[in-house]
């Protein structure tokens, strides 16, 4: 069968299908037998599109099969196009029992694929076995494998109705080898089942991660700008988002990916086509980035990046914007693997911020050029005009974060990985052994859960004289070996600078600790969980 937007159905080598049904045949007089079979037409008056967009219909092929199913027995024959090749409207022959010949009511599959015998009895055609998920690319068509069709006699003839929806691509980039389109709900692969009489989707069976749908070109890229269509099952569920992913390599291990929710509320249905564009999904390096702020006193300000499709020897580093009206005291740079540093001078002007906008560059080290560009404004507060500063950091009963500066909320003094909280737990062998702990004459029910993915992290004033005291509290009983740490430095820093253990059911007090200036501390566990209650840094 092929299609006229410019492809014919290869025919299908589909011999082990046709040794299976042979076997199955009983050893009787055969008669040759002739349908008049019709490509798709418009369904049942639902408006379903009758053929894929662009084309008027679909004709035959000369190499085409059906398998044909007498619906009494359940044995399936392999019929052939003997005429009507280029045609909408052919003929099939093939031999079937005589006892079968007789048969009023005849069913047909298109590709020939084997069905169940079993499930006829009750009404239904269903698949031998579920569909891969990978398909043959084919330029303005799709794989015939996957072109599932069925079909029910009507005096002498079948008409054809499509079974699969189509997603219709255009690839966007060169170098393409393959398109996945994905989604998190729907089921785009499977074993298909049809109601007999009508060829409706009843349901699709080891469907079961079975979310995705891959076209994949037999030699060489897929070609650009060219269109491909991607048959999937029918599912009753409206689609979520999409994600379509292009494959840079044979292997399918270079990839690019694009989510769209241009398809979220689409409910699929067989015949449909659902037009996804030219997505543009490049495989070359990106690097991005947000804006950064930072306090007056800040004078070590990190601009982490995030790298798309990250490059060997590759190397994050920046420089002023000179279109920009620089007004921050750069004194140096540090690039890196995936972020850049920018020392300055602490911003002691209490009337205004200090700024400046920068081009992150990610450098290819070995050919020593930028592969990809990002531009940033990073800020530095204007400076207070209150000699001393007091920052918390706690954990409140609804499970939230909450950081104060200067008694106010809303600080960002503190960065916390690993947002859970832990609520405390009475009991002597429960979690806590307590309901809350007051400290200083407020009472803390919950507290930042530091885990092996956990910890809070700060940077001193440059120019203030800085202590820190915080509270914390062993989850379990028995933890005897359970402390709390802080470290100079970020979370996976070496340089102890305190550690700690509390007693089960008790809240544990560092006690006051003096720190260096403008230097990043973290509070981390050192074994087993741990609570962090309060935190308190005071500057003066």
């Amino acid at each position: 069968m092929k299609k006229i937007f410019a492809f014919a159905l290869a025919a299908l080598a589909l011999t082990a299908v046709s040794c299976s049904k042979e076997a199955g045949k009983q050893e009787t007089a055969t008669v040759e037998k002739t349908f008049v079979v019709n490509a798709p037409v418009e369904q049942n008056g639902e408006g379903s599109r009758s053929y894929l967009e662009g084309t008027k219909t679909i004709l035959w092929s000369a190499s085409d099969e059906i398998n044909v199913i007498a619906a009494t027995t359940g044995n399936q024959y392999t019929f052939t196009l003997t005429d009507g090749a280029g045609k909408a409207s052919a003929s099939f022959s093939g031999e079937i029992a005589e006892a079968d010949a007789e048969e009023t009511v005849f069913y047909a599959l298109y590709p020939n694929l084997p069905i169940k015998t079993a499930d006829l009895a009750n009404g239904k055609i269903s698949l031998n076995s579920a569909i891969a998920d990978t398909q043959k690319a084919v330029k303005n068509g799709y794989d015939p494998a996957f072109g599932i069709m069925t079909a029910v006699a009507q005096d002498g003839a079948f008409t054809f109705r499509h079974g699969m929806a189509y997603f219709k691509i255009q690839v966007g980039c060169e170098g393409v080898y393959a398109v996945r389109v994905e989604t998190s709900n729907a089921r785009f692969g499977g074993r298909p089942v049809y109601a007999a009489e009508t060829g409706a989707t009843s349901s699709i069976e080891s469907a079961t991660g079975r979310t995705k749908a891959t076209i994949k070109s037999e030699s060489g890229p897929l070609e650009k700008d060219a269109v491909y269509y991607i048959p999937v099952t029918v599912k009753a569920s409206n689609l979520e988002t999409l994600t379509v992913t292009y494959f840079y390599d044979e292997d399918l291990t270079a990839s690019a990916s694009l989510e769209t929710n241009a398809k979220s509320k689409v409910k699929l249905a067989e015949g449909q086509i659902y037009n996804l564009g030219c997505p543009p999904i490049s495989n070359d390096p990106q690097i991005l980035a947000d804006d950064v702020t930072v306090n007056a006193d800040v004078t070590r300000i990190e601009v982490p990046c995030t790298l798309v499709n990250p490059i060997e020897d590759g190397l994050v580093t920046a420089y002023v914007d000179p279109t920009y009206e620089n007004t921050l005291d750069i004194l140096s740079w540090e690039g890196g693997e995936s972020s850049v540093i920018i020392l300055c001078d602490a911003n002691t002007d209490t009337e205004n911020a200090k700024s400046t906008r920068i081009v992150l560059a990610y450098v290819d080290t070995e050919q020593e050029k930028a592969v990809a560009t990002d531009t940033v404004v990073v800020t530095q507060k204007k400076a207070s005009a209150a000699s001393s500063h007091v920052y918390t950091i706690y954990a409140e009963s609804k499970s939230s974060i909450v950081q104060t500066a200067d008694g106010e909320e809303g600080g960002d003094y503190f960065t916390s990985k690993g947002t859970a909280c832990a609520s405390f737990t009475a009991g002597d062998t429960g979690n806590y052994n307590v309901a809350s702990f007051n400290i200083g004459g407020t009472d803390y029910v919950s507290g930042i859960k530091l885990d092996s993915n956990g910890g809070v992290q700060f940077t001193t004033s440059a120019t203030a004289t800085t202590t820190v005291q915080f509270w914390f509290a062993r989850r379990k009983n028995g933890d005897d070996s359970a402390k709390i740490m802080m470290v100079e430095g970020d979370w996976s820093s070496s340089t102890k600078t305190v550690e700690l253990a509390t007693p089960f059911g008790t809240a544990g007090d560092s006690g006051e600790i003096e720190l260096k200036p403008g230097t990043q501390y973290s509070i981390v566990r050192s074994n087993k969980e741990q609570a962090l209650i309060l935190v308190v840094v005071t500057e003066s």
